[in-house]
């Protein structure tokens, strides 16, 4: 028989596991609701220039739709100056601040050496990466939304933001970080959902025909195919 591996995803800018014991309709449930959950956020807000009140919108809509916030916090992450580090070690650090949430699978795409190929690298940066300003007061925006749906029903969505001056490569899931670059702390908005039983059903359908002919274009699956995560 054929191993079951867990999927990994890249939802209109997202990175997101699937586990692999999710049936076929909650797999396409978790994907469409939070396409549609970015899509309606960014209506709202710019995820690169106002963060915080993009991931407002983002919960906002998931709840208006029938799912629930088990859990939410924010944490802020100062690196000392003079430090080189990347994405996981951006994440142990929130781990160490009591972020409880686990994204083991998604990080597996983080790990150095690991990257994303294209499609996928660019598409990535497109939706996390954005710049302000000009010449020497430049600074990137960075905005990256991760999630891991879990068997058990629940889904962890973190968005982690910073700003830093120096320039980032196309494949931002590789790049090194220096700290002494940094404009301020890095910060991580967190949630764990799921959806409600008595909600969810009544607007499920109403997501997925909204989104027909837009998932084809937002949904890349990365973990095989031409759009494979680079051993």
């Amino acid at each position: 028989m054929p191993i079951i591996k867990d999927e990994t995803w890249l939802d209109a800018g997202q990175l997101f596991q699937l586990d692999a014991s999710l049936s076929a309709e909650d797999k396409r449930n978790v994907l469409l609701c939070s396409l549609y959950f970015q899509l309606a956020a960014s209506r709202k807000a710019d995820k690169l220039q106002d963060p915080d009140q993009w991931f407002e919108a983002y919960q906002g809509c998931l709840q208006a739709l029938g799912w629930r916030v088990a859990r939410s916090g924010q944490y802020r992450k100062q690196f000392s100056a003079g430090l080189t580090f990347t994405w996981p070690e951006i994440l142990q650090g929130l781990v160490h601040e009591g972020m409880p949430l686990n994204l083991q699978g998604v990080a597996q795409v983080l790990q150095p050496g690991r990257g994303l190929s294209e499609p996928a690298s660019g598409r990535l940066a497109a939706h996390s990466v954005g710049r302000l300003g000009k010449g020497a007061k430049a600074r990137q925006q960075v905005a990256v939304l991760m999630a891991v749906a879990h068997s058990s029903g629940s889904v962890d969505l973190l968005l982690v933001h910073f700003q830093t001056r120096q320039p980032i490569a196309q494949d931002i899931t590789q790049a090194r970080f220096d700290s002494s670059e940094l404009q301020s702390e890095i910060t991580a908005s967190w949630l764990i959902t799921r959806p409600d039983p008595l909600l969810f059903p009544e607007f499920r359908e109403e997501i997925h025909e909204r989104l027909k002919g837009r998932a084809d274009h937002h949904l890349l699956r990365i973990d095989e195919g031409p759009c494979h995560v680079r051993s």
